[in-house]
């Protein structure tokens, strides 16, 4: 008999501020699980600004190992109108041992990257990770 899973979002993801210089081909941005950025490799992106790994809660039964998933996704320019988008690929840990039943639960982190090019849109992108943790 397990406790029912309950996964709750407590800290999103952000990548800071990107200043895209003269970069010629894609970029790749990236944020670890530790919160930790990687701004490409050419020296012509500027990152700054507060950066930070998603965080996520789960509670179950103590002792038990959960699978974790995070699939792709879009991030969507909300500013510009014009719906350009950036594929997210998240970096999650494959699998946590609960550490208790119940509250305060066992937190994990999500990082990701991102391609950006000579020809990304600047404005602010938004989208949702889609996280599920289900019994081992």
């Amino acid at each position: 008999i397990l406790r029912p899973l309950t996964l709750t979002a407590t800290r999103d993801l952000d990548f800071g501020t990107i200043v895209v210089g003269a970069i010629v081909g894609a970029e790749t941005v990236s944020v670890s699980q530790a919160g930790a950025i990687t701004c490409g490799s050419s020296g012509n992106l500027t990152c700054s600004g507060t950066v930070q790994s998603a965080q996520y809660n789960v509670t179950g039964t103590n002792n038990m190992q959960v699978n974790i998933t995070a699939v792709a996704s879009n991030l969507t320019n909300t500013t510009s109108g014009g719906g350009e988008t950036l594929v997210f690929t998240p970096s999650a840990p494959a699998n946590l041992t609960l550490t208790n039943s119940g509250a305060p639960g066992s937190d994990f982190n999500v990082g990701g990257s991102i391609s950006v090019t000579p020809t990304t849109v600047d404005g602010l992108y938004e989208g949702d990770i889609e996280v599920t943790v289900d019994y081992n």
